[in-house]
């Protein structure tokens, strides 16, 4: 899931966000992470790709992360995977 930095509630190209995966999950720097939603979470249904984010610093629990491409505006709570 993604917080993003500064107490703002969207995010866009070029933003800061915290990721709720680390060092413990195997994330390093570097990496790069699928953004998405899943629209109808109750209902069988395609994920919607937001865009893609890289890796800067890890923690344990926790990555910092630069949204590298966006086609729309991604919300706190947007899920990620690695890719």
């Amino acid at each position: 899931m993604i917080d993003i930095q500064g107490d703002a509630m969207l995010a866009g190209q070029g933003s800061l966000v915290t990721i709720d995966a680390g060092s413990d999950s195997g994330v390093a720097p570097g990496n790069i992470f699928t953004i998405y939603r899943i629209v109808y979470p109750s209902v069988p249904s395609p994920r919607y790709v937001l865009g893609e984010l890289a890796v800067l610093s890890v923690r344990e629990k926790t990555a910092l992360a630069k949204v590298m491409m966006s086609n729309d505006a991604i919300n706190v709570g947007d899920s990620v995977e690695l890719r």
